[in-house]
This record gives structure tokens, C-alpha cells and sequence, in this order.
């Protein structure tokens, strides 16, 4: 069973799963590793949206380093669920700032972003707008910044992307991992730009002690590398190439070439719905759900049909003849294949490579015997 969803829009620069999908392209997710402040989570283009919910406690962790004016209190780093964690002289009345931090829209809460990068770095970040009686808003936002910590994976289903999952409790720090909190407060008055009121801050290096740490709900899909270099080593932890695997960055980082010659817009991945991600992975053939149908065209035209539970499409170049003529970069499927394979639906195409025809169709999982 696949754990990628395809994407539907080509026109679209966010290459992410969309849930429930059983055709489309490949999908990507770009790595950040270029940035003034690597854990600047909100000025990267390419940081992607995250509905992820997060929590901690660690009551006996590092040094909190505190800057501004009116910092938020060190209780609210050191728990999240704290009763001592308020708005403290932030607000011209105290309000209480405690609870899990929601990357989810709602209520008082923004939409929460995250960023991959590189050396194993996940950063995500959160923001809730709080009004006080006086009329003010005070904008808290919460940074996690995780380094090469152990993560569990989700597999996706027909409402979620695969998602990843951080979750740790009564242990200690790992070698070569970290993990930093930051909080900002900002006072909005109506009056742009908005008034820093301070920032606050701890990092956990290696020995640290984790109470309880969750970040839960981060989509994760094909990585890009943004480096020119496939899968490149930390040569501080692996010093002579290929011997130490386990420091490589993603076992799902794909060149950067990929993205650069827009080859990724022209692979297409299409699944029968019983072998679709979240799907029981089942043959189509054996089940009462339709295959993808495959169809075969002869030189005078006639199609000889097969059926098949998985398959992938890859564009040729651009056709230059008359009303087949296609555009590049593409904002639409026909610009990128042709016939059957740039319609919706459960049927597919191959044929001779023509004036008029130049896909590529590959069977990679079979319908049947």
C-alpha cells in the first residue's frame, strides 16, 4: 500500500498530499535550508501549513534566556499546561495562558506552519491572538525546534496526508538531538507595525531531562533537496563516506534537479480506490471496487483493455503540433500528457510515441494475475 497521496494541480506551488486523492502528481515538499535565522519559520515561501498540536512538560530542563521588555514567564516554557503560565504584565489584565498549543485555525488561534531543513531540523510554529477588557490583542507565538529527534509515522487515509509524530516522556536528551521552545509576545493596538513586548527562550541538548514532550500532526511527504547534492552526509557525524547510514537526512530526499527541470510536474500516480493511500491494500480484482483500466492502442486506433490496481504516467516533451500544441510550465493536466491520461477518472493510456502522443505508462502494481 502507497503512503503518498498525489496532488491535483499543477498550477499549485504546494506540492502536498491531498488526502483522499487517487490520481495526480507527484507530490514534494521543499526544504528550507537558506534563511537569516534557519528557525525563522514564517519567512519561508515554502513552509507549509500544519494543523499539529503540541505539549510539554519539563519542570527540571535547561537555563530560560529572556529578552524585551515584558517577556513571556519562564512557567510558560517550562509547561505547557502550567497554571502560572498568564500574560503576566503583557496585558493590562492577567490572562491565562495556559493549555496545549494548536497549530489548527480556530477560535482564537492561526494557522500553524512548519518547516523542514537540513542536518534533520523540523521547526514549527504556532500563534493565538488574545484580546483583553481594555481592547488590546496580545499575539503570543510558540516555536518548537526539534534536531534530529525520533519520530513515529501515520499512514495517510482518505481525510489526512501521512503524518509524523514526536512523542517522548522520562528520558533524556539523545546524543547529536536538541530541542528548543521559543515565545514571542506582541501587543497589536490597531497601530502597524505591530509592538514587540519581548521573547523568551530554552534549549535542551544532550542529557537534558523530557518530562513529557508531544508534537503530534505533521504532514510529511517527499522531500526536496535544495542543495544540488542527492542525500548529502554530515561529515561531522559521518566522516568517511558511506559507512555510517544512519546519518543520512531523509531516506525520502529526492535531487534537487528534479524540481529545477520541473520534472516533478510530469509524473502522474494513479491508484484503484482499494490500493490508495489509507485503502487495506487489497487487489482491486478481488474486491467489488473498480480497477484503473489501462488501454492499449494499436496502430489503426483499436484499444486492447487490462485492468491494474496501480500505475504511474511520465510526460514526454512539450507537443508542438497544431490544436495539440501544450504549454510549459503547465496549468493544466493536457499540458503535461496527453489523451486519456489528462482526464479524470479511472482510465489510463499507452500508446506508439507520436507527433500527438508521448507519454510513457508504467503498470507497478497489476489488477490481476
Amino acid at each position: 500500500m502507497p503512503w503518498l497521496s498525489p496532488w491535483q494541480a499543477p498550477a499549485s506551488q504546494s506540492w502536498m498530499s491531498e488526502p483522499g486523492i487517487t490520481r495526480g502528481q507527484l507530490p514534494l515538499r521543499r526544504r528550507e535550508a537558506s534563511s537569516a535565522d534557519p528557525h525563522a519559520v514564517g519567512t519561508s515561501a515554502f513552509a507549509f501549513e500544519a494543523d499539529f498540536a503540541l505539549g510539554w512538560n519539563l519542570p527540571a530542563a535547561g537555563a530560560v534566556v529572556q529578552e524585551g521588555e515584558f517577556p513571556p514567564l519562564a512557567a510558560c516554557l517550562q509547561s505547557s499546561s502550567s497554571t502560572a503560565c498568564t500574560s503576566g504584565m503583557a496585558l493590562s489584565s492577567e490572562t491565562d495562558l495556559s493549555g496545549p498549543v494548536q497549530g489548527l485555525a480556530a477560535g482564537e488561534w492561526l494557522q500553524g506552519r512548519c518547516k523542514a531543513q537540513r542536518t534533520g531540523i523540523l521547526a514549527c510554529e504556532a500563534a493565538r491572538l488574545v484580546p483583553s477588557a481594555a481592547g488590546e490583542t496580545l499575539r503570543r507565538t510558540w516555536t518548537v525546534v526539534l534536531t534530529r529527534r525520533p519520530h513515529e509515522m501515520t499512514a495517510p487515509s482518505a481525510t489526512a496526508p501521512r503524518l509524523q509524530h514526536f512523542r517522548r516522556a522520562d528520558e533524556a536528551v539523545g546524543n547529536e538531538e536538541s530541542l528548543e521552545i521559543r515565545l514571542r509576545d506582541e501587543l497589536l493596538d490597531g497601530m502597524e507595525p505591530a509592538r514587540a513586548l519581548g521573547s523568551s527562550r530554552m534549549v535542551l541538548g544532550p542529557g537534558a531531562q523530557i518530562s513529557a514532550f508531544s508534537l503530534e500532526g505533521v504532514p510529511f511527504d517527499l522531500e526536496v533537496d535544495d542543495e544540488d547534492i542527492i542525500d548529502p552526509r554530515d561529515p561531522a557525524l559521518d566522516p568517511v563516506p558511506d559507512t555510517v547510514a544512519a546519518t543520512r537526512r531523509s531516506p525520502g530526499e529526492v535531487p534537487f534537479w528534479l524540481v529545477s527541470n520541473r520534472w516533478h510536474e510530469q509524473l502522474l500516480v494513479a491508484y484503484a480506490s482499494t490500493w490508495s493511500p489509507g485503502a487495506e491494500g487489497s487487489p482491486c480484482a478481488e474486491s467489488s471496487q473498480p480497477c484503473l483500466e489501462i488501454a492499449t492502442r494499436s496502430a489503426d486506433g483499436s484499444p486492447a483493455l487490462q485492468v491494474a490496481d496501480a500505475a504511474v504516467v511520465l510526460g514526454g516533451p512539450a507537443l508542438r503540433a497544431g490544436a495539440l500544441a501544450q504549454q510549459r510550465p503547465a496549468a493544466v493536466l493536457s499540458d503535461l500528457f496527453e489523451g486519456a491520461n489528462a482526464l479524470p477518472g479511472r482510465l489510463l493510456e499507452r500508446q506508439a510515441r507520436s507527433a500527438n502522443f508521448n507519454d510513457r505508462l508504467l503498470i507497478f502494481a497489476p489488477g490481476a494475475p
